[in-house]
């Protein structure tokens, strides 16, 4: 600072000179490169070239050093801020943090980033004589992984199978370099996919740490559930009888805990797969014993499965198929004997029933039946698995009926052969018509034996011949129907 006076001439020029740098302005500014005392000479000059020279020493201050030191970390990690400033001469008086405008002035800082990124990270030093440094770095807070993984739970014995689906931010600078697996059993284990067995079924308690190339780290943890398998079973009322055989199975599954859901049932001719009981029925069309697998595939309500199957569970045994004919088949209460043929199969035993009170054991027996009639024959066939057969067919013997219907008869009350009407044996009904020639019906009548005396309300018919119709109905309850003309005369 100039402070240069003078008594009349005015001052024309100023020159100072230190550090080997000389200035010409009023007041000079020097820069110095060391600390320590420095030499400074100002020599002013008049307007009649009068000339005064001043010599002072003044101080440089050490200037600070500042420096910090750091590592990276992770997020949620405390990052440490440790402070390297120094100073050549003079003392440190103090410090100013700064990290996203939020300062401190402690020498050392540990702090905690919730965030993952860059951050600009500045130090302020000061000297006791207010000589400051500053110093600006950036420093990296490395992100945590996003740790999860996928269980797929089994069904004992069978082993769960694990996968990592663990992610971290910024790559490829940041990557997931390893996963170790806490596996609720006291069983560890490392990499992304791992298949492990569990000695019983139940729950587990399953914790992933997942670990970047910088070493940040998370976890994460899951129950894992292994299922008890169910034991499939089943049993029958029934295993072996004559087709058609129907079996009730029930289910006699069992499961560790839960239920059992779901039933698959696997057998010919199944009614309901999905019962606990169901009902089939098993056919044999051949000549021997024919066997059946019986399979139940069960699922608890855990999607566990299981399943059994008992080859040739169910024994059915053939029938014996009976059938018959006989000769001849016109029966009359004249020719009543039938000759009997046995057209049955799979069979080794006959038992016949001849309608008529009589019971014959024999292959192909004769048989007459005493009286006309219907009867109703029955084979019964059986064979050595004691499964028989039966058929019946109907029979007639029929009766020896007859009649005689007259074509003339004379209405004259003489008492011979007064009336029209139907002479017959075995008959027991008749329906009895008169026409005349234009068809009109003169007269009508029905039972045991209608007689018309040849009138027509109260008085004789002329002579003339007449149609007559008659329905006749034997004693088996057949009707015949008879048309014919008749003649009258006196």
């Amino acid at each position: 600072v100039n402070t240069s006076t003078t008594i009349s001439d005015a001052i024309v020029l100023n020159e100072w000179l230190s550090n080997n740098v000389s200035d010409n302005r009023f007041e000079a500014k020097f820069k110095y490169d060391n600390y320590g005392e420095q030499q400074i000479t100002l020599v002013v000059t008049t307007e009649n070239n009068c000339k005064d020279t001043i010599s002072d020493t003044t101080y440089i201050h050490a200037i600070p050093n500042a420096d910090f030191d750091f590592e990276n970390v992770c997020a949620f990690a405390d990052w440490n801020g440790v402070n390297t400033s120094t100073i050549d001469d003079g003392n440190l008086q103090s410090y100013l943090w700064n990290i996203e405008n939020d300062t401190w002035n402690d020498e050392n800082i540990t702090t905690v980033f919730d965030r993952h990124g860059t951050y600009d990270v500045q130090l302020i030093a000061s000297s006791d004589f207010n000589c400051k440094d500053t110093i600006l770095q950036t420093i990296t807070i490395h992100p945590l992984p996003l740790v999860t993984f996928e269980i797929t739970n089994s069904c004992a014995p069978e082993p769960v199978e694990i996968k990592a689906l663990s992610t971290v931010t910024n790559g490829p600078t940041n990557q997931i370099a390893n996963h170790n697996w806490n596996l609720g059993d006291g069983a560890q284990d490392t990499g992304s996919e791992i298949s492990h067995n569990y000695d019983s079924f139940g729950s587990y308690d399953i914790k992933l740490v997942s670990i970047t190339n910088n070493g940040c780290s998370d976890s994460a943890e899951q129950t894992a559930t292994v299922h008890p398998k169910p034991i499939a079973n089943f049993g029958s009322n029934l295993q072996d009888g004559c087709s058609e055989w129907c079996v009730e199975l029930f289910d006699l599954s069992t499961v560790g805990s839960g239920q059992i859901q779901r039933r698959e049932w696997v057998f010919e001719d199944i009614d309901n797969t999905e019962d606990s009981i169901v009902t089939s029925c098993f056919y044999n069309d051949t000549d021997i014993p024919q066997n059946y697998d019986i399979r139940l595939i069960v699922e608890s309500d855990q999607g566990c499965k299981d399943d059994t199957i008992s080859e040739d569970y169910i024994t059915v045994y053939p029938n014996a198929h009976a059938d018959f004919d006989y000769q001849p088949y016109e029966l009359t209460e004249n020719n009543s004997g039938a000759y009997f043929q046995n057209w049955s199969r799979t069979a080794d035993d006959f038992t016949w029933y001849m309608g008529d009170s009589t019971m014959i054991r024999e292959f192909e027996p004769y048989h007459e039946f005493e009286e006309p009639g219907e009867y109703m024959v029955t084979l019964i066939a059986n064979n050595e698995y004691n499964c028989p057969d039966t058929i019946s067919k109907p029979l007639e013997v029929e009766p020896v009926y007859s009649y005689f219907i007259p074509n003339t008869f004379t209405p004259n009350n003489d008492g011979l052969n007064d009336e029209f009407f139907v002479k017959q044996y075995n008959i027991v009904y008749i329906e009895l018509y008169i026409f005349n020639r234009w068809g009109e019906l003169i007269y009508q009548e029905e039972g045991a034996s209608p007689r018309w005396d040849g009138t027509l309300n109260g008085n004789i018919v002329q002579i003339d011949t007449y149609v007559y119709k008659a329905f006749l109905t034997d004693i088996f309850n057949k009707k015949h129907e008879v048309v014919g003309h008749v003649n009258v005369i006196r």
